[in-house]
């Protein structure tokens, strides 16, 4: 049986999923530091952290869905201009003080580039115009975790273009993802390792971006997916493995010769978190308001996660002052540092953009 459910305004559980996956990001960028505090404990953090960004593009193809099938409005102009400026004005930010940053580093401190090493005019333009991971970079440059911000505006452009005509958008959607999956086969088969390596990261976000969008007309149209998570027995047990199963992907990491496939199989284990996340009462602990502001702030410290660690870097490196990052107290006040800057960004850069954004960009009539 089919039957559209109802779905709310906003999932709150999901913000919350995003702000422990950049708290388990954030972590695995512990090691810009050379260290890897708690080891034994956050090993999975530590070998394949990368993998929850696979979860942000998944939450974000099922966001996005959610919010333009409902609103149904804007032509793709509009739209992208929507996206652009959400998310352009926090990389710009950070963008430039990670130039002045590494510039201070290298070229008056002469101290090698902290982290990413691709710090020319070449990345420098690419990184401005969100075109710095569609396969013409070099490596990871800048504000290295921007890179997520290239691929999932592309992502974003596609989709807007799928929508656009209103008709067969299941369809399209469908046909894009399996279209990106073969594509990533072809180019794994034909390209030299490097030049692969270079668009790896783009096709892997349009696979689980419209993935994300699949799931959400999963969620929307088959009442049976809500009504299975809404039983603690069978939720919990699934979640739980879920998680079991993740970690063990992580654990393993790169694994020669099926590096895409490990984040295939991510791909349905993110998606019963999802999905339970929104449906089980087991999972009510991620509508804890203090949980759910730390997702609404998630994509700040995100994205200032790293020009704080350069910023840090910078300081011993000028100062000759000696800091033990592996410490307790030095990473308790690294992440209260970040999640407080990221709660003022969120409050005099990101709200003041949304309201922007509201009075700005209104519906388009159709």
């Amino acid at each position: 049986m089919v039957e559209k459910v109802q779905p709310p305004e906003r999932f709150y559980q999901l913000d919350s999923l995003r702000g422990l996956a950049t708290i388990g990001i954030i972590i695995l960028h512990l090691r810009h530091f050379g260290v890897m505090p708690l080891y034994a404990l956050l090993k999975p953090l530590y070998i394949g952290g990368y993998h929850l960004v696979s979860l942000f593009f998944i939450i974000s193809g099922f966001l996005l869905t959610h919010k333009y099938l409902k609103k149904n409005t804007g032509t793709v102009a509009h739209n992208i201009k929507d996206r652009l400026i959400r998310l352009y004005p926090l990389h710009f930010i950070t963008l430039m003080a990670v130039l002045v940053g590494q510039y201070i580093l290298f070229y008056r401190l002469e101290q090698p580039w902290f982290e990413y090493t691709f710090n020319n005019a070449k990345h420098f333009f690419l990184n401005l115009f969100l075109i710095n991971q569609i396969g013409l970079q070099d490596g990871f440059s800048f504000n290295g975790p921007a890179w997520f911000l290239s691929c999932l505006l592309f992502a974003n452009i596609i989709f807007f273009l799928l929508i656009a005509k209103k008709k067969h958008i299941l369809a399209l959607i469908i046909v894009s993802c399996l279209a990106s999956i073969v594509l990533l086969m072809f180019l794994e088969t034909f390209l030299s390792a490097a030049a692969f390596d270079r668009i790896f990261y783009l096709l892997l976000a349009l696979i689980e971006f419209f993935a994300g969008a699949l799931l959400y007309y999963a969620y929307h149209s088959v009442k049976q997916i809500k009504s299975w998570f809404a039983s603690s027995k069978i939720s919990v047990p699934i979640v739980l493995l879920s998680v079991v199963l993740t970690s063990m992907i992580m654990l393993r990491g790169y694994i020669a010769g099926l590096h895409w496939l490990t984040y295939l199989a991510l791909i349905p284990l993110f998606s019963i978190m999802i999905i339970a996340s929104i449906s089980s009462p087991a999972l009510r602990f991620l509508n804890w308001s203090r949980l759910v502001y730390l997702g609404k702030i998630s994509f700040s410290a995100y994205i200032l996660h790293f020009p704080i660690q350069l910023a840090i870097w910078l300081f011993c490196r000028w100062s000759g002052i000696s800091i033990r990052f592996d410490s307790p107290i030095f990473i308790f006040f690294f992440f209260l540092a970040t999640f407080l800057i990221a709660s003022l960004s969120f409050k005099y850069i990101e709200q003041p953009i949304t309201h922007l954004r509201k009075k700005k960009l209104q519906p388009l009539p159709q």
